[in-house]
């Protein structure tokens, strides 16, 4: 988080270079760097996202690449919320 202001591009870059058509990759990171990540990628590739983008706690966004390296889907996946947990809010 704290190396992440200032290397963007960097970042938008090292995303679309992890995976490939016959890997998935999983990438990791805080909340507060998530949304503008996800944001700068959708923009870059014209995708179409519903600002501001929302990174709840113990959620994950699914990022497609294609073999270009543009995005064709974002999902936003909420993070579980399983019954014997509920009362420990």
């Amino acid at each position: 988080e704290v190396g992440y202001p200032g290397r963007e591009t960097e970042a938008a870059r090292l995303i679309r270079s992890l995976g490939d058509a016959e890997h998935d990759a999983v990438a990791c990171s805080q909340g507060d760097v998530i949304p503008d990540l996800v944001a700068r990628l959708a923009a870059a590739d014209g995708y179409p996202l519903e600002e501001p983008v929302r990174a709840p706690k113990g959620s994950t966004w699914a990022v497609t690449i294609d073999v270009e390296g543009r995005v064709v889907a974002m999902d936003l996946i909420e993070a579980p919320h399983p019954p014997e947990c509920a009362s420990a809010d």
